[in-house]
Parts: C-alpha cells; structure tokens; sequence
C-alpha cells in the first residue's frame, strides 16, 4: 500500500449539513421569488422572516464550505504569538462543532416547509398533513438540539461517529441534478424527468455502496514509543474487515495529529481488503518540534466507486507520543576545547589499590598486601610472592546548565536558538552517557520554571533525561544565577561544567556578577556557550 501524506487543507469536500443549508437556503429564496404576488399578500414581518432566513441559510452554508478552503494551515515551526492564533482557530472550532446544526437544520426545514405549504394551494387534507409533518420535523430538530446543549459530552462517549459528505464531483453532480429538477417543473418534461430519477438513482446507489462498504470495519493505530524530532519514524496502521462477503475497496485512513499549535492530517490509502482479513499500511512521520504531540482521531473513509459521495466512520481512538529533542553530533572543535579544558582542569588525583577500576601491572608482595591478590603462576616462576596491583581510574562528571531565556514576542531566530540549546545539552548528555562508565550527569534548567536532574550515566538513562527536555520550556522571568548557585553548593573537584545559554555573553557575565554566593573558584572552569554568539553553530551540527 503506498503511503501518502497530505494536509487537510487539500480535500475538497463538502458536508451535507453545509450542502443543505445552501440548498434549503437558495430553495427559500426561490420560493420568495416563485410566489412574490402570493407573498407580498403577508404581513411585512413574515415577509422579513422568510427572506433573512434565506438568506441566512445560504450565507451559513457557503461560508462554512470555504471555511476550511481559505484557511491556509500553518507549518509546524512557528511563533509564539502565531501559535496562539492557531490555539484561537483550533477553539473557535470546537465551540463551532458543539453548536446543535442538525436540529437546527431539520427544524428550520420544516417551518420552511408549513411556510410552502401556506403558500401554494393544495387540498385541504394535504394541507393538514403537510402541516402535522412540518412542525413533528420542528418538534424532533428541538429535541435533537436540546440533546446536544444539554449533554455535549455524549458525542465524546461515542467510539465510533458516522460522517458523511461530498467532493468536488458529488457537488457538481447533486447541481446538475437539482437545475434538471427546476427545468422538469418549468417544463413539464417526461423525459427530463426520467432522466433525472436515473440520476437520483445512481446517487443513491453510490451512497448505499459507500455505507456498506464501512460496515463492521475495524481501525487500529500503533504508535513508537517516542520519538526524536527531526528523524523520520513509522505509524501502523490497521484496517480490519469483518465482514462475510464484501471487500473494501479503495479506503483512505485518515490520521489527526495535534501539537505545538498545530493541527496536521496524514493516513494510509489501502486498495483492497478481503472479507475477514486485516492489512497492515504505514505512512511516515517527521516532527521538527520536541514536545506531547496527541493522535486522534482516526477516520476511515471510501468514494467507492463513483466518487460521488464521501462516507466515513470517525473512531474516537487517542494516542499520545513524546517527541525528544533534536540529537546532533559534536564537531571536533568542540572536542580539542574540551580537552584543553580537561589539561587545564583540576582533576582527582589517581589512587592505587587491590579491587579498584583498571589492572595496571604486577609488584612483590609487601606487608599489609591482601593474599587474594597473589598472582600464583608469576609467583612460582618467581620463585617469590607477587600480587596484582590495579590502578583506581575516574571519570569525571558532567554539570550542564541550560539557561532557556527567551523575549516576550520571540522571533523565528529566538525559536530556533531555543531548539538547538536544548538539542546540544541532549547532545552532551548522551555523548557522555555512551562513553562514561562510572561518572554522574547533572543537568540543571533554568527557562518557565526550575527543574534539575541526576542521574549515572548509562543508556538506561536516556529516556529519563530526554523527557524531562523535551517538555521544559524557555521562559522570560527567571534569573540565571539560581541554577548556578545550586549547581556550584553541590560541585565536585574536577568536574565538566558547561553553561548553555540563550542569552548573550555580557547577560552572562552581569548575572554571575551579580551573585552573592558565586565566587571566582566555582566559576573559573565553567564553559559558557552562547546561542547569540554562534557557539552553538560551531560546536553542534544538526541535521
């Protein structure tokens, strides 16, 4: 199956609430037109009513069709100030989808249609049943938006939600279809008539078909368990047919992805699925930003086979999935500064005993030596005692200070300076995890809040530091010599400390100066990279 990737700006489809409101509307507006000497015998507020609902009508449905088609989806890097805007749209959405529009539709439909029927002359005993079906269609449009305002969390409880709408071709087709309808009335043609009850018919049938086709029909999602921004992974995805004897044809799983502001749609096309058969797609995924992205929900939909109608079934199926930040590779600048600092450094001084770290040769045996470590074959052939004597070998421990500084109205530039501190304080991190045998990682963060880890370091601890990244934000009110002065109470001899910061190296030196409790000792082996002083650029290399 070959995976596809699209935004949801892309399809062009159009729901038959929206459909119906343009065609109850303009249908009113035709009524107002067709019997004007009959209307205008109305008193002048039903005349107003009649025409604003109309018009209203039409007005609602054509904008809600474009909509989704003139709002352009931005990219999943962006702003501040943008993702608050899209934060906006995303809840002007939601109160929009809670609005009752199918009870309101439904009722509107039939006092618009006790209006028809008090205006054209039928019989009386039509007239009266007409009547009776009109307001029983305003009686169950109020009872359906009374169930809707009074529980709007029973949508949420459903698993599965039909949906239902129609493309480009279906548009054009239910057009043609209705100005055929306008054209038999006006001429009282039969074989126009005909002709539009084959069309009626094969719309119908396309409708059935697509219904059919998402009977008993399963999806399934299976996510990583993270992630790493900037790389490329793999989402499962499962569509089961439990059906007896019809396959399903030509489904398009449709996934929503939510996220740093951001609203994305991607899925998996499947050609065919056998009765009682699963198959298994995948679509790749790229996300640039750390952070919790939500999966959900998923959407099954087919135009099988004419294209004329889009039905889906919507399950109510959510994930979640922790993007870590961006893991670059050092350059070999960096390198040659850090072992410049390391000659420079103080360091534990190295200390010989039996059982210690590394085996560094073997002596005589001396008094107060542990008979264990006797060495019996060298002995032997030395015909004297000899023990093996090991060499006590440390590594030393990472400090990391990750001061996340950030202006209250950030740029793009800001943006990205955020991104790649943290990357190359996760850099570091699991550098010196994968090389170091014995040694401590303590990072310390400064940004929206303080947080600090510590941990040894193994590759046991990647997703404990990782996650604690990926979620820390930067922020414009936090000072930086809190974490330095924590850091520095708690600093061993010798260790590699390393300053990461947004801000610029005169900022730095002012904080530093501006402690009481940090002296010129704690400081004079401290590292400062400098996002605004390009450190970043030379020292990391990012993909």
């Amino acid at each position: 199956m070959p995976n596809r990737s699209r935004n949801s700006s892309q399809k062009l489809t159009i729901s038959l609430g929206t459909l119906g409101a343009i065609l109850i509307g303009v249908g009113i507006l035709f009524v107002f037109w067709k019997f004007r000497m009959r209307v205008s015998q109305l008193p002048a507020s039903a005349r107003f009513a009649i025409l604003m609902s109309g018009l209203v009508l039409s007005l609602f449905g054509f904008i809600q069709g474009l909509r989704g088609k003139l709002l352009i989806q931005p990219e999943l890097r962006q702003s501040t100030v943008r993702r608050r805007t899209q934060r906006t749209h995303i809840f002007l959405g939601q109160i929009w989808r809670a609005v009752p529009w199918k009870g309101i539709m439904l009722a509107l439909f039939g006092i618009g249609f006790v209006i028809f029927l008090q205006l054209k002359r039928f019989s009386e005993t039509f007239t009266v049943l007409g009547i009776v079906v009109g307001l029983l269609l305003v009686a169950v449009g109020l009872i359906l938006a009374g169930n809707r305002l009074l529980s709007p969390q029973e949508r949420h409880r459903q698993a599965v939600r039909h949906r239902i709408s129609l493309p480009i071709p279906g548009v054009i087709f239910l057009l043609m279809m209705s100005l055929l309808f306008i054209g038999t009335l006006q001429g009282h043609s039969n074989m126009m008539m005909l002709v539009f009850c084959l069309m009626v018919g094969t719309f119908v049938l396309n409708g059935w078909v697509t219904f059919s086709m998402l009977k008993n029909t399963k999806v399934a999602r299976d996510l990583p368990r993270n992630a790493i921004a900037g790389r490329n992974f793999s989402v499962e995805i499962t569509l089961e047919n439990n059906k007896r004897f019809l396959s399903n044809w030509l489904m398009d799983v449709t996934d929503r992805i939510e996220g740093y502001g951001d609203v994305i749609e991607t899925g998996v096309l499947f050609s065919r699925v056998p009765p009682r058969q699963k198959t298994s797609g995948y679509y790749e995924l790229r996300l640039m930003h750390r952070g919790e992205y939500r999966f959900g929900p998923i959407t099954a939909s087919t135009r099988f086979p004419l294209g004329f109608v889009d039905r889906g079934l919507e399950h109510s199926s959510y994930d979640e999935l922790l993007v870590y930040p961006r893991l670059g590779r050092l350059s070999n600048l960096w390198k040659r500064d850090m072992m410049t600092i390391a000659e420079l450094a103080e360091t534990r001084v190295s200390q010989r005993g039996v059982y210690d770290d590394e085996f560094h040769h073997i002596r005589e045996y001396r008094a107060g030596d542990n008979p264990r470590a006797i060495h019996w074959r060298t002995s032997a052939r030395k015909n004297e005692l000899m023990v093996r004597e090991f060499y006590q070998n440390r590594e030393p421990d990472l400090v990391v200070y990750l001061d996340l500084w950030i202006s209250e109205f950030p740029s793009e530039m800001e943006l990205d300076e955020i991104e790649n501190a943290v990357g190359f304080a996760a850099t570091l991190c699991v550098e010196q995890m994968n090389r170091s045998r014995e040694s401590v990682v303590k990072i310390y963060c400064s940004g929206d809040g303080h947080k600090r880890w510590e941990g040894q370091a193994s590759p046991m601890s990647y997703d404990s530091v990782l996650s604690m990244l990926a979620v820390f934000e930067a922020g414009s009110s936090q000072s930086l010599g809190r974490i330095l002065e924590e850091g520095a109470s708690k600093k061993n001899l010798g260790d590699f400390s390393i300053l990461i910061t947004t801000r610029s190296r005169k900022n730095v030196d002012a904080e530093i100066s501006a402690s009481t409790v940090l002296s010129v000792k704690n400081v004079s082996n401290l590292k400062i990279v400098s996002s605004e002083d390009g450190d970043l650029k030379r020292y990391c290399h990012f993909e």
